[in-house]
């Protein structure tokens, strides 16, 4: 049913035992009926613009999904897929991808041209064979990327990364180079006045370790998706004392790198 200009797909209902299904390049707002196919194992539902995804919620048996250009903005609905292996964000710029760390069962993973400044919330997705971050606004890979110790292709072109040692330390990095899937090439290192108006964009509190927003340049979206992660580190560290120091240390650590105050 891909390029069919649906507008929606409510006769669907009956077709409980459907375990593949492509419904790209429409004209779909809503999906309500799709809860309905719980055999679902495959959707494709990418350039549907402003599309519902809500009723994804139901789907905990799909295991590939696509959902590039859909101008989402969250990604709730997706944080019961736990078996989610193969995910599709491309070019959602508005999106924030807290959600992310519930998909522990990730293997392929596309978030090219999201506007992200920071993949920190994949810390707990270890299982990655694919990562696609490029064309983002990335300035700081944090050594957890040594933790994604399946990696096989990692794409990161086009960011502002300026320190690339996490790529080199990563323990699959020769078989990255022998097998030309990394690509680091295009990296835009920030000048000292993009460094300036960085620290514009983010102030931490160290007494409360609160994110306060000032005017900036950044896109809101990018800098939303940076508070969020960091907020969501700073909530997990406060279940022991040892691990909050330690997140105190790296967010201290990023804010030296990057000359924030």
């Amino acid at each position: 049913m891909r390029e069919c200009g649906l507008t929606n797909i409510d006769y669907i209902t009956q077709l409980i035992n459907l375990e593949v299904l492509n419904l790209a390049y429409n004209q779909l707002l809503t999906i309500n009926s799709i809860g309905s196919l719980v055999n679902l194992k495959q959707l494709d539902i990418s350039w549907n613009n402003k599309i519902d995804i809500s009723p994804l919620k139901d789907l905990v048996g799909l295991k590939i999904l696509n959902l590039r250009r859909c101008a989402l903005t969250q990604l709730i609905a997706l944080k019961p897929l736990t078996n989610l292996q193969d995910l599709e964000l491309s070019y959602n710029p508005n999106i924030i991808i807290t959600e992310l760390q519930y998909l522990k069962k990730l293997t392929h993973l596309n978030l090219e041209n999201c506007n992200l400044v920071s993949i920190y919330v994949l810390r707990p997705v270890v299982n990655l064979e694919e990562l696609n971050i490029s064309k983002n606004n990335i300035v700081y890979l944090d050594a957890h990327l040594n933790e994604m110790k399946k990696l096989q292709t990692f794409r990161v072109e086009r960011n502002l990364i300026s320190d690339l040692k996490s790529i080199f330390k990563h323990p699959n990095y020769n078989n990255f180079d022998e097998k030309k899937s990394i690509n680091i090439f295009n990296q835009t290192k920030p000048s000292k006045e993009e460094v300036r108006k960085a620290k514009q964009i983010i102030r931490i509190e160290r007494q409360n370790l609160k994110l306060k927003e000032i005017p900036h340049k950044m896109h809101q979206t990018a800098f939303n998706n940076f508070k969020q992660e960091i907020n969501a580190a700073i909530n997990n560290a406060r279940q022991s004392q040892i691990q909050f120091t330690a997140n105190v240390v790296h967010l201290f650590q990023f804010m030296n790198q990057f000359g924030f105050e």
